[in-house]
């Protein structure tokens, strides 16, 4: 990308159940523009190249798949990833990763 900023996120973490700490599938998340679905195990992973995020960063989790896994409320999840590897040039910000992500869901109020 030629004149605009960019950077490297490597993101993985785990979707549970707030109330049972219990993993939940099936879940979308969010960071920049990709997506990625949450395992059986409820692990999850996302390396993402694109813009980089300002002060705040912030991953979105959906439950997409309706009530198979019961219902799920959304949630904006704060980030703080670290930067692992410095940018080359004016334009790369370089390489910055958030490990062990905790996800926790709970069922909306009814």
């Amino acid at each position: 990308m030629y004149g605009v900023p960019v950077a490297e996120y490597k993101l993985s973490g785990t979707v549970v159940d707030t109330t049972t700490n219990a993993a939940i599938p099936g879940i979308s998340l969010t960071f920049n523009g990709t997506t990625a679905t949450s395992a059986a195990d409820g692990t999850w992973s996302l390396d993402v190249h694109g813009f980089p995020c300002a002060n705040t960063c912030a991953l979105a989790a959906k439950d997409v798949d309706g009530t198979e896994n019961g219902s799920y409320a959304d949630l904006q999840v704060p980030l703080a990833p670290t930067q692992t590897t410095p940018g080359h040039g004016a334009f790369d910000q370089g390489v910055f990763e958030q490990k062990d992500i905790k996800v926790s869901l709970q069922h909306p109020s009814l």
